[in-house]
């Protein structure tokens, strides 16, 4: 899963990031400034050399953090190589008061931008303006699965990001790619709050599975890919997987995907 931290410039998106290594250890850091860092010489070409540089290490990497405002040339150039429903998104809502404030105290020199025909500050009200239009979701609609708006201080952002869904979302990702490599499932239907982009602190994992195989023989296939399982339980044709986080996973076990009608 690819998480998508997008938000204005200063919005606090390194603050955030930082609070998700946190709870996602496992998970590179893809972020455009670390890329100018590395590849920019403050100019427009290498400046160009550092952005694809940065997409296609997101293309790489199915599971990473990634960070840009999501915006702008750069934002409409990672959103064309990316799949359809490749992750969720982020966003660091922050008033823009706060982020022009913020440019006093912030060491841009030490990241080597190209010559930008405004001012920073030009740019942060720009960047405002586009995301309260709603620029933002209507350029990534059709590349996440949910978005999140995040705000809160810094003492407060460890507990807001608990609160996401985040470990629902890497379960479920578990889940797909493993129906997709595996050849006896010919399809996995995913319902409810999952399905509908609704999923919350709370909610259940629902699917439907179209296979020949026997409850028992998916659990087998399966259970083996999901760190974190506690307890599975099977009643007939239904499975329940249950996670040491309490986290709840229902596979209906099908032959056809006319069954589900009776559902």
């Amino acid at each position: 899963m690819r998480i998508f931290v997008f938000g204005n410039i200063n919005a606090g998106k390194t603050t955030v990031i930082k609070h998700l290594s946190i709870l996602l250890p496992q998970y590179p850091v893809f972020s455009i400034d670390a890329f100018r860092q590395e590849y920019g010489k403050g100019d427009i070409q290498s400046d160009c050399v550092a952005q694809q540089r940065f997409v296609d290490a997101v293309g790489k990497h199915e599971q990473a953090i990634v960070e840009c405002t999501g915006l702008g040339p750069l934002g409409h150039s990672l959103h064309e190589a990316m799949p359809k429903h490749t992750g969720i998104m982020l966003h660091v809502v922050s008033p823009v008061e706060t982020c022009l404030e913020r440019v006093a105290s912030k060491d841009f020199a030490a990241i080597p931008y190209p010559p930008y025909s405004e001012t920073i500050e030009q740019t942060i009200i720009r960047c405002d303006q586009e995301i309260l239009s709603g620029e933002l979701d209507k350029l990534w609609a059709d590349r996440i699965l949910q978005s999140f708006p995040v705000e809160g201080s810094q003492d407060s952002l460890s507990v807001e990001l608990a609160t996401l869904p985040l470990r629902h979302y890497v379960i479920a990702e578990t889940i797909t790619k493993w129906a997709q490599k595996t050849e006896t499932i010919s399809a996995l239907i995913s319902l409810g709050s999952f399905a509908r982009g609704t999923l919350a602190q709370f909610s259940d994992l629902d699917f439907f599975a179209v296979t020949d195989c026997k409850p028992q023989e998916v659990i087998e296939l399966l259970s083996n890919q999901l760190p974190g399982l506690a307890f599975v339980d099977m009643l007939k044709n239904k499975i329940t997987l249950r996670f040491a986080d309490n986290l709840l996973c229902e596979i209906t076990i099908i032959n056809d995907i006319e069954e589900m009608k009776v559902f």
